[in-house]
């Protein structure tokens, strides 16, 4: 692999997941860099998880399948009415997956 960059790393990934593949990282100990992960998993529907080194890593392992296993929905997209919300103020509303655990979040000013 040429590239060490991260930030262009997660330039070249987003592109690439033409599926909108949720991308999972797993940060295995303290020397990872889990923010670069994390922003990597974030940029395509996923999420970032450490797996602590003073802990059971078959157990954090054993906790992470089962969050990614069994997604509750997917092609989640919150929709408003017509000049309800001024949509340039807007967060995000489609959301490929939702897990077990995890929140969706939409921010804007109504008007």
């Amino acid at each position: 692999i040429e590239e060490v960059n991260t930030d262009a790393i997660i330039n070249k990934t987003k592109p690439l997941n033409t599926k909108d593949c949720p991308i999972f990282s797993l940060a295995f100990g303290y020397g990872a860099d889990f923010n670069f992960l994390r922003k990597l998993s974030l940029s395509n529907y996923g999420f970032a998880r450490n797996i602590y080194e003073a802990a059971d890593a078959t157990d954090q392992l054993k906790n992470f399948y089962k969050t990614i296993s069994s997604p509750l929905l997917s092609n989640v997209t919150f929709t408003y009415l017509p000049g309800q919300v001024d949509n340039s103020s807007r967060t995000k509303i489609d959301f490929p997956v939702f897990f077990n655990g995890s929140e969706l979040a939409v921010a804007g000013k109504i008007n």
